[in-house]
């Protein structure tokens, strides 16, 4: 079966995290996704966590720390065979609304234009949750390496507050050398 979205996880000394993530995860209402998750050279429990959790799951090892972009890279680079149209990179401390997977897919599917799309993150520690934004649009400044989100500790109260469609920085391999010279 191809599924139609890869939710990729890198695991590192944060296995007290998968529980509430895992669980947002199991309350989605969009269906046909399939989670991988990399073992990133943890010495705790995330992997063994991991993989009680979700058991379908796919768990990679390398033996060695990649780092989390390396994580995500090494991820992709095995996700791309698959067959399926979209990937999702997720931190494993965030618990998802139960929307998340089926509204980020519609909204891929149908606006052909995008390349990347990033969730509206809020403030929350623990079980308290707030509309206060923490992460919207980001942009980067490489040479300082520093990030900037111009929405950041606002009070979010509905959809028509924030630009839905968005410009925003990106990294990678070629714009760090290039911006940090």
């Amino acid at each position: 079966m191809v599924h139609e979205i890869i939710v990729q996880l890198v695991l590192y000394h944060d296995g007290h995290y998968l529980s509430g993530l895992i669980e947002s995860l199991k309350a989605q209402s969009f269906k046909n996704f399939h989670v991988v998750a990399l073992d990133n050279s943890s010495d705790d429990t995330a992997a063994k966590k991991f993989k009680a959790l979700w058991p379908d799951g796919e768990l990679f090892r390398t033996g060695k720390n990649l780092g989390y972009a390396g994580g995500h890279s090494f991820l992709i680079e095995r996700t791309l065979h698959s067959g399926a149209p979209f990937v999702v990179v997720l931190n494993t401390d965030v618990q998802l609304h139960p929307d998340f997977l089926s509204e980020l897919y519609a909204r891929m599917k149908n606006n052909h234009e995008l390349d990347a799309c990033g969730p509206l993150i809020l403030e929350g520690k623990g079980a308290s949750k707030s509309n206060i934004v923490q992460n919207y649009r980001l942009f980067m400044d490489f040479t300082r390496a520093r990030k900037f989100s111009p929405d950041a500790g606002k009070c979010f109260n509905g959809d028509e507050e924030l630009p839905f469609f968005a410009q925003t920085d990106y990294l990678d391999r070629k714009s760090t050398r290039l911006n940090s010279s």
